[in-house]
């Protein structure tokens, strides 16, 4: 009988059995480990994108740790532990005010693993979303409301934006940006909270598509404290109907070019307090301006207080060259770097920059109107390397032409940055 091995298999299939079911449930929960690691991770990346998100649409911190859990918990994952913080308190993103940071972890109970792992154990998984630079903008409109035309084309307006894009806060779910008539844009794409609408022989050309129902792209100059000195500089508004040379001041009642002028602009700021900066008739402006770094900024404001804060306005044939400045080591001359018209939010709505005639200009800088309107008419033309239009609304009518290559880095002008959002962790 010692020597009969008749049912030998028997007893080694036997013996082997329970490691065999051992080892193919545990790759049962293997795989479901992974299955439970893969919804945590979809979770953790919804949450940290919904919190960005909501940074990029001016939510508080609170706010966007807020969304970001909403988030979490519309996914299948069941997190025992679940942390948002804003900005990250660890890894590569710590103290970026403009990431969010998601950490989830779910305690796993072991079955088939039991036998080889008694304890519970956790799965995890994290998440860094955070607003990103997308595109270079050249025009915003920051009318936040739900009018039409926000940004509007008209006539045989020709816009060339090169590599930037034409934005508009407006959040008409048609044409928060109107194109019409025999209009022409070619730029890289119109961002738009609402919707955007052409009519008639228009012609767009967009390198990227447009990007509709987006967040609001954020004013660039929100923080900026626009504002006068004390006193006066020249009182009364100033009249100039033949060549003078202008210095850096305070004009307590503003400036008019008249006729034939030619007036040469010292390099510095010049606030315009109460008034208004008129250039009318065959009139030339331009900037002394040959110094690196050097250019001139006008600030509309009122130390009065009472909101008439004033704007510019071109008539007929002007010729213009202005550059802002770009020397941010001087902040006494050059308060403003980068900013060729700042105007004061503080001001009433409605006082619109309008740029009329034939007028032909080198606008270098950020012009920013933010209760008015800049409107160009007539056959005005403009080309420079960076031409930033920061207003309420944009109207361009007639025979405008505005073209900018965009190439504001080049020219030591901030570029106005529109934010997308995206996973970097």
């Amino acid at each position: 009988m010692l020597r009969d091995r008749g049912g030998v298999t028997l007893l080694i299939y036997a013996l082997a059995l329970p490691v065999l079911l051992g080892f193919t449930g545990l790759a049962v929960e293997v795989g479901d480990w992974y299955v439970v690691q893969e919804k945590l991770q979809t979770a953790a990346d919804a949450g940290a994108l919904a919190g960005a998100w909501e940074l990029k649409a001016g939510g508080s911190a609170a706010q966007a740790i807020a969304v970001a859990k909403e988030a979490i918990a519309k996914n299948a994952a069941t997190p025992s532990a679940i942390a948002v913080t804003t900005p990250p308190t660890s890894g590569a993103y710590a103290g970026d005010s403009e990431a969010v940071q998601v950490s989830l972890d779910q305690q796993q109970q072991p079955l088939f693993s039991g036998v080889f792992h008694l304890a519970a154990f956790d799965i995890s998984a994290a998440a860094v979303a955070k607003l990103q630079a997308a595109d270079n903008a050249c025009l915003l409109a920051l009318d936040s409301s739900n009018d039409a035309g926000a940004v509007t084309l008209n006539g045989n307006v020709n816009v060339q934006f090169g590599n930037c894009v034409m934005a508009s806060n407006s959040s008409n779910p048609s044409d928060a940006i109107l194109i019409n008539g025999n209009a022409t844009f070619d730029g890289k794409s119109i961002v738009t909270v609402g919707n955007y609408e052409t009519n008639g022989d228009v012609s767009v050309t967009l390198a990227q598509p447009a990007v509709t129902d987006s967040t609001p792209v954020a004013d660039p100059f929100a923080n900026l404290n626009i504002s006068s000195p004390t006193g006066c500089d020249y009182n009364g508004t100033q009249n100039y109907n033949s060549s003078a040379v202008l210095q850096p001041g305070t004009y307590c009642g503003g400036i008019n070019v008249n006729g034939s002028a030619t007036v040469t602009l010292e390099p510095g700021t010049y606030y315009i307090d109460g008034g208004n900066l008129i250039f009318n008739g065959n009139s030339t402006v331009q900037c002394d301006c040959a110094t690196p770094g050097s250019g001139v900024t006008f600030v509309f404001t009122n130390q009065g207080g009472n909101g008439q804060t004033g704007t510019v306005t071109m008539n007929g044939d002007v010729t213009m060259n202005l550059q802002a400045p770009t020397d941010t080591s001087n902040p006494s001359a050059y308060p403003y770097p980068g900013m060729l018209f700042a105007q004061d939010r503080n001001g009433e709505q409605g006082q619109n920059a309008t740029f009329n005639g034939n007028v032909n200009s080198v606008l270098e800088g950020a012009m920013y109107f933010p209760n008015g309107d800049v409107v160009l008419n007539g056959n005005l033309s403009n080309a420079s390397n960076c031409t930033e239009m920061i207003a309420w609304q944009v109207i361009m009518n007639g025979n405008a032409g505005f073209a900018t290559t965009a190439n504001c880095a080049a020219a030591a002008i901030t570029p106005l940055v529109v934010t997308d959002v995206q996973l970097v962790q």
